[in-house]
């Protein structure tokens, strides 16, 4: 509906907007028939879910190494001219790693995000197995840096869901352990890392993914050129009617970004005002307040729905970003667990 309004009073269709309407209706059939079809629970779908977010990531390196698979891959793959232009400079310099459709520059570092927090949560939860799960966790990070540095936040928020936890849960017994096991394992990636330090220094791809530490050791700044970018990027309009409604367009004709802004709040206000962001947003939050209610008691999956949400928050900050599709997944699955306690309750009268 604000779709339609913000088109016909600015005069200007653009269907980016469109498309991600569609996009969502297919999300929510597509959780559906997962969580209701065929009746899978949630720790097995988010398994499902980190071991694809693994094996893209997978192959996002191998056509790092390769690039003719590189080449085959993304010759099948439709691209925008903008698109097609930043993804030639990155095969040319070999700056980071390249996915799949999504899975690409800053989308491909926030599933890659996704898949982080969805991992905690299953190692976590799991009383064996974990091993095997704390090492798709590592290749997901790390793999995850090398396609977009938005990655670091899913490490932060993953490790912040870990602390939380074993607060809740007050596990302090293992806390001696977990002390040792990440004292060892720090020491040996940092003494690899002092090994082989040249090595890495003459890679393209390592000092654009840890741009932001060599630029703290080297000047004392915890900045990136890209984080200076976003600064100039966070504008917003001045006038009433586009901070409303906004300006009912979300690219230029060339395909680049109207105002040439990358940041998703700017974005979203450019294209239906604030109304718009609301909107945009509810349908997150109205699962996240959904399933709150209907968990009440699961602490684990509450703390992933909140660090889930905190990533949303802070990743429209960098670009333009929604976690539906996962969302959908997780209301599916609680309407199917009133579904069946009602079943129950009717069986026992």
């Amino acid at each position: 509906m604000l779709i339609a309004l913000t088109t016909i009073i600015n005069n200007n269709f653009d269907p980016r907007f469109i498309g991600n309407t569609i996009q969502n209706i297919l999300y929510l059939f597509g959780a559906y028939y997962i969580a209701i079809r065929v009746k899978l629970n949630r720790l097995y779908i988010l398994k499902l879910i980190v071991l694809s977010i693994f094996i893209h990531n997978f192959l996002a390196l191998l056509m790092f190494l390769n690039p003719s698979l590189l080449e085959i891959i993304t010759s099948i793959q439709s691209t925008g001219d903008k698109f097609e232009y930043a993804l030639g400079n990155v095969v040319k310099f070999g700056t980071r790693f390249i996915g799949i459709g999504a899975g690409t520059f800053f989308s491909g570092g926030i599933i890659s995000s996704i898949g982080m927090l969805a991992s905690v949560y299953i190692i976590d939860n799991l009383k064996k197995n974990k091993l095997l799960w704390i090492l798709v966790y590592i290749f997901i990070c790390i793999t995850g840096i090398y396609i977009a540095r938005i990655a670091f936040l899913g490490i932060l928020l993953s490790f912040v869901y870990l602390v939380i936890s074993y607060i809740l849960k007050k596990k302090y017994s293992n806390l001696p352990r977990i002390f040792i096991y990440t004292t060892v394992f720090s020491t040996i990636a940092f003494s690899i890392l002092l090994t082989n330090l040249d090595n890495l220094m003459a890679s393209n791809s390592f000092r654009h993914s840890f741009e932001v530490f060599i630029n703290l050791f080297s000047s004392g700044e915890l900045t990136t050129n890209s984080t200076e970018g976003v600064k100039a990027m966070l504008i917003f309009p001045s006038n009433l009617k586009s901070i409303l409604i906004g300006d009912g367009q979300f690219y230029y004709d060339n395909g680049s970004f109207y105002m040439h802004t990358d940041i998703g709040y700017s974005r979203l206000v450019y294209y239906y005002g604030v109304l718009g962001i609301v909107i945009y947003f509810s349908i997150h939050l109205y699962i996240l307040r959904y399933n709150l209610k209907r968990f009440k008691n699961d602490k684990n999956f509450k703390l992933l729905l909140w660090t889930l949400t905190i990533l949303l928050i802070i990743g429209n900050f960098k670009g333009l970003l929604d976690i539906n599709w996962i969302m959908f997944i997780f209301y599916w699955l609680a309407l199917y667990k009133i579904k069946i306690e009602n079943e129950n309750l009717s069986h026992n009268k």
